[in-house]
């Protein structure tokens, strides 16, 4: 037999399995680096995880920035980060619903039962439906329920690690090099 023959060469379908194997090579060789930057992120987490707590508070996140990229995140890029981060958060179910208390004046052109969009702390807005025996200019409170977040989980701050250096890299490319 031939080295043709021996790789496959000479047989009908040897290119479709070689192309199989080639695929699953790379499938494997994608899992081992998934595991190892997982592990890579779970030892930085607990590194700059300084208190202990399970989540990264802003100054530990930006620690963490800079240790990967070696670049002092700017305010907007932490900002940014962390939005990232918490959106991540609650979208995946993370943080405990606690009732918040906010006090509205009642606009001028609003009627008794009419529903006005109101602006919430930290951002965001909500339906509120203005009270029966309400008075233009009159303030009343309402209560309303929102996600709580104590920090960035684990896993957030994987996501945004990955976000980050992506959008550093892509920055550093972009800019003309200096002479």
């Amino acid at each position: 037999m031939g080295l043709g023959a021996r790789a496959g060469f000479g047989r009908p379908g040897g290119a479709k399995a070689r192309e199989k194997q080639r695929r699953a090579e790379m499938r494997a060789a994608e899992k081992k680096m998934q595991r190892e930057q997982r592990a890579q992120a779970e030892a930085w987490f607990a590194w700059f995880d300084l208190n202990g707590d399970g989540v990264l508070q802003r100054t530990e996140l930006a620690a963490l920035l800079k240790h990967v990229s070696g670049i002092d995140p700017s305010d907007e890029a932490l900002d940014m980060a962390l939005a990232d981060a918490r959106a991540a958060d609650i979208k995946a179910g993370r943080g405990r619903m606690v009732p918040q208390a906010l006090t509205l004046h009642v606009p001028e052109a609003a009627a008794p039962g009419q529903v006005i969009q109101v602006g919430l702390p930290g951002g965001g807005t909500t339906a509120v439906t203005v009270p029966a025996d309400a008075v233009p200019g009159q303030s009343f409170k309402f209560t309303f329920e929102c996600m709580q977040l104590d920090g960035v989980s684990k896993n957030a701050a994987f996501a945004v690690v990955t976000k980050f250096s992506v959008r550093l890299a892509a920055s550093s490319t972009s800019q003309p090099a200096s002479r």
